[in-house]
């Protein structure tokens, strides 16, 4: 049996795990919403993330926050914190 490299991720070493932060303050997984998109927004918010480098869930968290700022749930300030 070979040894793995000295720095190879698994699971007896987490903090060598690959990948990106969770998303907010709190520690653990981040809440996931799904919905559905018509073909035309899917293709127009393709477009959206082709144009401005941008991934899906950023560009789908700053849509969420739009909502939530327009009805008073947020103020426009605490977007993006």
């Amino acid at each position: 049996m070979t040894n793995p490299a000295p720095n190879a991720a698994s699971a007896d070493n987490p903090a060598l795990l690959r990948g990106r932060p969770r998303v907010g303050a709190r520690r653990g997984e981040s809440p996931t919403v799904k919905g559905r998109v018509t073909d035309a927004e899917l293709e127009a918010l393709k477009a959206v993330i082709a144009e401005t480098g941008r991934t899906q869930s950023e560009l789908v968290r700053q849509g969420v926050q739009l909502v939530l700022v327009a009805h008073g749930m947020v103020a426009s300030n605490e977007v993006g914190t």
